[in-house]
């Protein structure tokens, strides 16, 4: 509700379900688990830290303007309040869109130009390994279920069109393309 009327279509719906269902798996095998909720992000967040006794919030940072705000605000806020550490990181892109400018410092509009500033700089470091484990709350804080959410198909229309909803980190692992954020 905080960002508007954005309602994903069915197949982002679809590829969401799968990757909160890999997701999932991935945290289990660690000692861990998903934590889903409904409700105003920064009020919710909060919450969930209490219950939890996390002390450091971090997620993948969002371009779109408004969630760039939403997000900025709700780091201000955690960090006045001395809630948690709170950091967002950049996870889908090889380099953060203000870092890639033209002459006049401006976004480039041709995509040769950006490419060969993109070639020229030194590439990113490698990501740090996956956590071999995680450590686990005394007490799992309350959690809807990922069907909660609603988000499968609700008909097979996907049936004989060959859409391949496998989502998550090991398909970008595997190099088979690109996957939404």
């Amino acid at each position: 509700e905080e960002e508007g009327r954005w309602c994903p279509g069915a197949a982002a719906r679809g590829w969401l379900h799968v990757s909160l269902q890999r997701l999932d798996e991935a945290l289990r095998r660690l000692g861990s688990r998903l934590i889903i909720r409904r409700g105003p992000v920064l009020s919710t967040l909060r919450e969930l830290l209490v219950e939890s006794g996390a002390k450091e919030v971090t997620w993948n940072r969002r371009y779109e303007p408004l969630a760039a705000r939403l997000e900025q605000e709700m780091r201000r806020r955690l960090r006045e309040e001395n809630a948690a550490r709170a950091e967002s990181f950049h996870e889908t892109l090889l380099f953060e869109p203000w870092e890639i400018c033209n002459r006049a410092g401006q976004p480039f509009r041709v995509f040769t130009p950006f490419w060969k500033s993109c070639l020229s700089r030194h590439p990113p470091a490698p990501p740090d390994g996956a956590p071999q484990a995680l450590h686990a709350p005394q007490r799992w804080p309350r959690s809807l279920s990922i069907e909660d959410l609603d988000l499968s198909p609700r008909s097979a229309w996907t049936s004989g069109l060959g859409v391949d909803l496998e989502a998550g980190r090991d398909r970008r692992r595997r190099g088979l393309g690109a996957v939404p954020a």
